[in-house]
């Protein structure tokens, strides 16, 4: 979930390879949001 200001919230346990992906990705929030479809349980990870 990322905010306005930049900074964002992540769930975690993220994969190391998704992660890797994710900061590839230019489309962070559209990725996220494919990632957080699936019935996984997080817990929170704020990203500055």
């Amino acid at each position: 979930i990322f905010y306005n200001n930049g900074s964002g919230d992540l769930y975690h346990p993220v994969p190391a390879f998704v992660y890797d992906n994710l900061m590839r990705c230019n489309d962070k929030t559209a990725f996220v949001h494919k990632y957080l479809e699936y019935d996984l349980h997080f817990t929170r990870l704020s990203i500055q």
